[in-house]
């Protein structure tokens, strides 16, 4: 809490052009229950004048720390897993804070990728159009700000849309957009960690054991709009 008091009350406050670099965004693995990084986006969010981010591959994380290093309006925020190795597969668009980039632009559903999820995120689009579900893919970026132009949108001509983050549910980022289109008919479901703490143990193991794999998710998914 005294670490957080430092974040809002001498960095946030006098808008102080600081860049946190949040390693280990996420499941960790065998480093322990402490080390697993599920709570970060949910206690910054809700600190002003910070701006929160979230690649997707490493080429992303580094368009956005040559942009947090020259912005100086106030502080940063950057999350990102151990071991951020894997390249995007398409053209990376310039950053601009606030702007999430549109991968797949066709389909009734929308797939909201935040940060390292993304790579998960085209596995159940694979899977859901396997199953004749068309989907659009949507690389948040910017959790703060959020693309609010492209989200309403999304949630006029979509009947649902979908969030994934390696972070605590509750107050995510998925909160955060299910929040703005609370006055929109579209359904809009957040997936990322459940309500406690996730313990020591392999990545992929701890990720099957919470339901936070393509599969589960994709039928979880189809239940839902196939009902």
């Amino acid at each position: 809490q005294r670490a957080l008091d430092q974040v809002i009350h001498d960095v946030a406050l006098p808008r102080l052009p600081v860049v946190f670099c949040i390693d280990r965004a996420g499941i960790v693995g065998e480093d322990g229950a402490t080390h697993q990084g599920a709570f970060d986006i949910a206690y910054l969010l809700s600190v002003p004048n910070l701006v929160m981010l979230a690649p997707s591959s490493a080429e992303e994380l580094r368009s956005m720390m040559n942009w947090a290093a020259m912005y100086k309006q106030g502080p940063v925020s950057i999350r990102y897993p151990r071991g951020m190795v894997h390249s995007a597969n398409e053209a990376i668009m310039p950053f601009k804070p606030g702007k999430a980039h549109v991968l797949e632009p066709e389909g009734d559903i929308a797939l909201i990728s935040v940060g390292d999820t993304l790579t998960m995120v085209r596995e159940i689009h694979e899977i859901l159009a396997e199953d004749k579900v068309k989907a659009r893919i949507i690389d948040l970026r910017s959790i703060k700000p959020m693309d609010e132009e492209l989200l309403h949108t999304l949630a006029e001509e979509c009947t649902h849309i979908f969030s994934f983050e390696t972070g605590a549910v509750i107050g995510g980022a998925g909160s955060r957009i299910t929040q703005l289109l609370s006055d929109k008919t579209c359904r809009v479901t957040n997936f990322g960690y459940p309500d406690r703490f996730i313990p020591h143990g392999k990545i992929e193991l701890l990720n099957q054991e919470i339901g936070f794999t393509a599969e589960a998710l994709s039928k979880r998914i189809l239940k839902q709009i196939k009902p």
